[in-house]
Order: structure tokens, then sequence, then C-alpha cells
């Protein structure tokens, strides 16, 4: 084969594997909820000095969260700042975020809190790009008829299983299980809401924390097996030894996890200070778009002897 075919052969391959990986047959509402399995990386969109997105900076999150084990990346409009961004960088960055996964994890686009026909746009666009499922968010203002459509129309338009959003009421939730896509839902709440949906939507409905390490472990009786992990984004060692102490069934080992690396980190928590944090490891830089303020030097000090104490330093494999 001579230099010149062999490349354009190459390049071909390369071309096929990107089509295969994008055009592959959509999941199930099922085979998504199987999947939901273990640590989820949700990570912060992270910015450059100049306010643009760092685009190489996600890359390595996402790449390191996978390398570590990871099998799930979402977006989601808190973590992902969507607040912060225009709609053309929301859709860079779902592009980026399923190019990045290549396909060695499953991915979860999400809505904001949008109108139904920007929210349907966002979902076919999602699809189109290669997202494996698309969160939705549920407005806090509508009826149970029109948030029930308003999801159903993402649904029709995504043609993926529908991760839900928000705190609909139970009256909504109930209505939404009529969407045959709605699959999962991101669980934030509190026990007195989550507790009699959990046991009632048994079988239909999966639930994954969207919050701490403690929540996760509070529902794994009801059959919660995901949760969104924070720490996978700068201590993948610690994020993976707590999956792996549950699924030893190592609960003490596990809670002590959450004593010594969650509950200090959480308590300290801001967008500034897990922006830092990211910078302190290596992984991308402290910057915040105006009129946000990223930490001063000083503060950075002390976010690195924070680290220090915890044992935390950056991971190098």
């Amino acid at each position: 084969m001579s230099t010149q075919t062999r490349r354009a052969f190459l390049a071909g391959s390369a071309a096929t594997a990107t089509v295969l990986a994008q055009g592959r047959t959509a999941l199930t509402p099922k085979e998504f909820q199987a999947a939901l399995r273990g640590p989820i990386l949700s990570f912060p969109t992270v910015f450059q000095r100049d306010g643009s997105l760092d685009r190489a900076a996600i890359r390595r999150m996402i790449d390191g969260a996978i390398e570590a084990g990871v099998r799930v990346v979402a977006l989601t409009r808190g973590n992902s700042q969507y607040d912060w961004l225009s709609y053309q960088e929301i859709e860079d960055l779902t592009r980026w975020t399923v190019e990045a996964a290549k396909g060695r994890a499953i991915t979860i686009a999400a809505t904001s809190a949008w109108w139904t026909s920007r929210a349907a746009a966002y979902g076919e666009f999602a699809a189109r790009v290669g997202a494996d499922a698309v969160q939705v968010f549920v407005p806090a203002e509508g009826s149970e008829a029109s948030l029930t459509a308003h999801v159903r129309a993402v649904a029709q338009a995504a043609r993926r299983p529908i991760v839900i959003h928000g705190q609909p009421s139970p009256a909504v939730l109930r209505s939404l299980m009529a969407v045959e896509e709605v699959a999962a839902i991101k669980e934030e709440f509190t026990l007195p809401y989550s507790v009699p949906l959990m046991t009632e939507l048994a079988g239909r409905l999966t639930w994954f924390a969207g919050g701490t390490k403690a929540r996760f472990l509070a529902y794994r009786p009801l059959g919660m097996n995901a949760y969104y992990t924070t720490l996978m984004t700068f201590a993948p060692q610690v994020a993976m030894g707590f999956w792996k102490a549950v699924q030893a069934g190592r609960e003490v080992d596990a809670t002590a996890i959450i004593a010594k690396y969650d509950v200090p980190f959480f308590n300290k928590w801001s967008f500034p200070f897990w922006m830092a944090t990211l910078e302190h490891f290596g992984i991308a830089q402290r910057y915040l778009r105006a009129p946000r303020e990223a930490l001063t030097d000083k503060q950075m000090a002390e976010l690195a002897a924070f680290y220090e104490k915890l044992g935390l330093r950056k991971f190098t494999g």
C-alpha cells in the first residue's frame, strides 16, 4: 500500500468511525436506564482569562473522568452555567461534550428554562450531534397539561430518552409518565417529596442523585444506582474510591470518604471556589464572566493549604 493510499485509507476509516459513533442506534428508554450506573460526570463550563469558553479544559475533564471509569457524562443548566452562556455557546458545549466522549460514555444533553419551541429545537439539535439523552428542565409556570406537552414536544423532537430536571408537582410528574421517552429524573429534593414518588413509580422511573454522595447513599435502599460526582473533575482517585467501596458493600469506607472529602469540600463550595480548585489541580483556569469575581492570589494560597490539609495533590495516574 502506497503512503498516499494508506493516508486515504486511514482518513476514511476515521471518518467512518465518526459516522458510526454519531449515527449509532439510539438507546431505548430501558437501555438508557440500565446504563445509569455509578458516578455521572457533571462538569462546570470553564472560561479563559478573556471570558471565552475553554474547550481544551472541558476535554481534559471528560477524558480524565472516562479514563478513571466514568460511563455517563451530563450537562445540566446549573453546573454548565447556562445563565452565563449564549444559546450558541450552549450548542457548542453540547457538541464538544459528545465529541469528547466519542462513544466511550453515554452523554446527556440538557435544556434550560426555555419556552417549548426553543427547548424542542435544542432537543432536535442534541440528537443530531449524537447525544444519547436529553435532560428537560420543567418550567415553574404552566398547567399539568401544558408542562406535559412541553416535555412531550422535546421528546418527539429529540427521539431520545428524557431525563426530568426541576421539581414538578407530584401530579405533573405522574402525568409525565404518559410520555414514553421519559426514563429518569435528577433527584435533588426533600425526603417527603422523593420517597413516596420513588416508591410509587418504582420500575417506571429511574432516579439519580444530583447532589452529594451522602444523598446517594441515603436513597440506595430505594434502588438508586447513579449520582453526580463533583470530585471527579479534580480528584478521580477519591471519586472512584467511593464508588468501588459502594460496589463492594463497604459502606463504612464509603461513609469515611464522604466525611473526609465531601463534607469539607461542600462546606466551602461556590463556583469561584470550584473554578479555583480546577486551576490548583492543573485542569482549567479560575476565571469567571463579570460581574462574578475569581479568587485572588491570596485566596488561592488559602485554597492550596486547604487541599494540602486534606492530603489531596494533583493526580498523576
